[in-house]
């Protein structure tokens, strides 16, 4: 692969590296935190919502039913976030 330029000085910066060496910038690579957090808040609702359609007289199996399928929507959820992020590359002047 092709080295990063820095857009604030324009400098070539090899992959993978935490910061520019020329103007300091720190370097992010990949998804945003915030981007997780969004799929954990979706997920949590989806089991509520599963956990919702289990009768009352089984709540307790409708609350851990809902907790598997906030785990396991949350697993793929955050592959499919990655996925989606893995070339993304964020400069941050200092």
């Amino acid at each position: 692969m092709c080295p990063l330029i820095c857009p604030h000085c324009n400098t070539p910066i090899p992959l993978r590296l935490d910061q520019c060496f020329s103007c300091m910038a720190r370097i992010k690579y990949g998804a945003p935190g915030i981007a997780f957090v969004v799929m954990a808040i979706l997920s949590l609702i989806a089991g509520f919502k599963a956990a919702g359609i289990v009768p009352d007289r089984y709540s307790f199996l409708g609350w851990v039913a809902g907790w598997f399928f906030s785990v396991f929507l949350f697993i793929p959820g955050s592959v499919f976030v990655s996925r989606i992020w893995r070339h993304r590359v964020k400069f941050i002047q200092p």
